[in-house]
Order: C-alpha cells, then sequence, then structure tokens
C-alpha cells in the first residue's frame, strides 16, 4: 500500500481512492498540498448551540435534541418523500423537516441525542426546524458548537468527503512539518501569523479572531509574492531597447485638452514623457 504524502497523488489520501481523486483534481487539487491551498469559500457560524425555547423565526440555527419518537415518512408526490421526527431539549419539543430523505428511519434513532442544523420555519408551541446536517452525540457528550468551512465542491464530491480529506492533509501537514515561506524577520516585522497557523486556521478556525489572523497571513502572502514577481518583470524588461518617441511638449499639449493640469496631473504627465523618449520599455 502507497503512504500518502504532501506532494503525492491525492488518491492515496485516506478516503479518496481512485474515482474520488478525479473530482479533486477537476477542482485544481491533485496532491494533499494543492488542497490545503483550496481555501473555503465561506463559513457557517456553527459556535452558538440553542435551546429550541430560544428558536426564532427565519435562523438558522443549531440544536442539541434527543429524538422522542420514530421518523415519520409519507409520500407527497411521485418522488417526493416528507419525513418528520419530533425532539426534545428539555426546554421543548420541536418538529424536524426533511424532504427526499427515506433513508433517515434507519440513520435517526429514538432516545439518542443529535446536533442538527438548519433554518426555522415555523415557531409557536412546537418549532419547525428544516435540518440539512445533523450528528449523533455520545452518551453524556457536551455539544460544542463550531465554525463550518464551506468549500467549493465538483461532481462526485460532497462537503464531507472534502472536509475528510482536508483534514487527512493537515495531518499529513503536522507529521511532514513545514517551513514557513518568509523570513522570520518579515514574519516578526508585519506582525504576522506563522505559516503553518495560517493553513491550519483558513481550514479549522478555532474562532473567528484566530480565522481573521490567517486570512491575513495568506492574503500578505499572495501580494507579497505578486509584488515579487512584478519586480522580476521589470527587471527583465529594463534591459530591452523600446520605441524612442520624439520629445513632447507638454505646453503645446495641455493647450489642445482645453484644461488647465493640476500640480500632480503635470508630474505624471511629465513622467509620462520622460519613459516616452527614454528608448526603455515603459
Amino acid at each position: 500500500m502507497v503512504q500518502a504524502r504532501l506532494d503525492g497523488d491525492i488518491r492515496f489520501l485516506k478516503g479518496v481512492g481512485e474515482k474520488r481523486s478525479e473530482a479533486f483534481k477537476r477542482l485544481g487539487a491533485a496532491t494533499p498540498r494543492e488542497l490545503l491551498g483550496l481555501y473555503p469559500r465561506a463559513y457557517e457560524d456553527r459556535t452558538t448551540v440553542k435551546k429550541i425555547s430560544e428558536l426564532a423565526l427565519g435562523e438558522v440555527s443549531l440544536v442539541a435534541a434527543t429524538v422522542t419518537a420514530p421518523v415519520s415518512t409519507s409520500y407527497v408526490r411521485s418522488g417526493l418523500t416528507l419525513s418528520r421526527v419530533v425532539v426534545s431539549d428539555g426546554t421543548g419539543l420541536a418538529r424536524l423537516v426533511f424532504f427526499n430523505q427515506p433513508y433517515l428511519s434507519r440513520a435517526i434513532k429514538v432516545g439518542v441525542r443529535y446536533l442538527f442544523w438548519g433554518k426555522v420555519n415555523r415557531t409557536g408551541a412546537t418549532p419547525e426546524l428544516h435540518p440539512t446536517d445533523f450528528t449523533p452525540l455520545a452518551e453524556g457528550e457536551e455539544p460544542t458548537g463550531a465554525i463550518l468551512p464551506i468549500y467549493p465542491l465538483s461532481s462526485g464530491l460532497t462537503r464531507k468527503a472534502v472536509a475528510a480529506a482536508v483534514a487527512s492533509s493537515l495531518e499529513l501537514l503536522e507529521r511532514e512539518g513545514v517551513t514557513d515561506p518568509l523570513p522570520d524577520g518579515l514574519v516578526l516585522e508585519q506582525r504576522l501569523a506563522r505559516y503553518s497557523f495560517a493553513i491550519e486556521n483558513i481550514h479549522r478556525p478555532l474562532s473567528f479572531e484566530n480565522l481573521d489572523l490567517a486570512r491575513r497571513r495568506l492574503i500578505f502572502d499572495e501580494l507579497f509574492y505578486m509584488s515579487l514577481g512584478l519586480i522580476m518583470l521589470k527587471g527583465r524588461r529594463e534591459g530591452k531597447a523600446g520605441r524612442v518617441f520624439p520629445k513632447i511638449s507638454l505646453s503645446e499639449f495641455e493647450q489642445r485638452l482645453g484644461f488647465s493640469f493640476t500640480a500632480a496631473q503635470r508630474r505624471a504627465a511629465e513622467d509620462c514623457a520622460a519613459d516616452l523618449c527614454s528608448g526603455s520599455i515603459m
């Protein structure tokens, strides 16, 4: 069995395989390292677990509740199923509604406590929640919220599959280690987070403060490398000859415009004229 490596083929990553690796490659992630460079496009704030009694109409909320009765599934019309289940958290009852998920009768068990995430569509004596996600809680486990990253997807990939692959890639990063591409002096001077911290917290932020620090570091890197590229490009061009234009009379040009230059406009025009007459590529 081939061991997964950061710069190896992503198909060797735990849970990926040959077929799913093609979907990752369509996203531009052919290796685990490239997958870690595929940053989330958004984040869901699941940091607060709400009580049923606190649910507000229209909000998307995280609720920890115990299933009190078996899932009831009915056919609304051809090809459409409607599943309902009642849950309780000690502060009240809530009705959960799922569309086209007939497997729920096997997945959701009576007496088990779950974390449900979804939109509140009705309040009152029995609030109604339309969950898009749920996770079982172990007996005695205290529910904790989290900041959930949302990744771009391609055909054949689910949010959970991408999140699992990212988690495995972060484990590889920790095991193989990573050298910060920026010098220590620059990192300290600009008060930046370390690169390893930024990668960890752009994918698994423990707080929004950590997420902001990670974003700032990674944005700085992008701008820094772009600036270096422009400097290198300029350096290559400076040695090449360009077309030499005849001397330009700014006073004549200004008269044709019909208005007078401001001091800043005159300085800019003088710079442009000097470059055009210099014989170097602008």
